[in-house]
C-alpha cells in the first residue's frame, strides 16, 4: 500500500469499524450455516463472505504487517479451498449431468469418486480454518483491526524489533 495511509477515504474510524464487524459477521454466519447443512451452494457463499474479509484485512495490512499479514493469507487460503471446493461441486454437477458426453458412466462414476474425495478434504480443511478464523465475535475482531489502524496512524509504520542488528 506504499505511503497511502489506511482507510484513506474513510470518514472515521466508526464507518471502518462496522463495515469490517458486518462482513465479518456474515463470513461467521456462513461458516455456521455452511456447517449446519453442508450444501455446496452454502459454502460458495461462505467463500464469497470470507473473500470479502479477506479484502478487509488486505487493506489494513500495513497497519500490523507482522500480525496481519498472516491473518491475511489465512483469509486468502481459505477463499482459494473454498474456491476450488465449488470448482469441484460444478465439474461434478456437469459430469454427473451427462456421463454419455465424458467417456460413459463407468468412467464418470470413477471420476466422481475422486472429484467428491477432494471436494470433500478441501471442505474439512476450509472448515478446521474457517472456526479458528471465525471465533471471535464480529465487534471484538473490528475493534482489534480498528485498533491496529489507530496505532498506525499514531506510531508510523512497524518496524522491525529485537536484537541488535536491527537497529544498527
Amino acid at each position: 500500500m506504499g505511503d497511502a495511509q489506511v482507510g484513506e477515504g474513510v470518514d472515521d474510524d466508526e464507518t471502518l469499524r462496522d463495515g469490517v464487524a458486518k462482513t465479518y459477521g456474515r463470513g461467521r454466519d456462513a461458516l455456521a450455516q455452511s456447517l449446519r447443512c453442508g450444501d455446496p451452494e452454502l459454502h460458495h457463499e461462505w467463500r464469497k463472505r470470507a473473500k470479502y474479509t479477506w479484502y478487509h484485512v488486505r487493506l489494513l495490512d500495513d497497519a500490523a504487517p507482522s500480525l496481519l499479514g498472516p491473518l491475511e493469507e489465512r483469509f486468502h487460503d481459505l477463499s482459494d479451498a473454498l474456491g476450488d471446493a465449488h470448482d469441484l461441486h460444478v465439474l461434478a454437477t456437469g459430469l454427473d449431468g451427462d456421463p454419455s458426453g465424458h467417456g460413459g458412466r463407468e468412467l464418470v462414476d470413477g471420476v466422481l469418486v475422486v472429484v467428491h474425495g477432494v471436494y470433500d478434504e478441501l471442505i474439512r480443511r476450509a472448515t478446521s480454518l474457517g472456526r479458528r478464523l471465525y471465533v471471535e465475535e464480529p465487534d471484538a475482531f473490528a475493534d482489534r483491526l480498528v485498533s491496529y489502524r489507530r496505532v498506525w496512524s499514531d506510531a508510523g509504520d512497524e518496524r522491525d524489533v529485537g536484537e541488535l542488528a536491527a537497529v544498527t
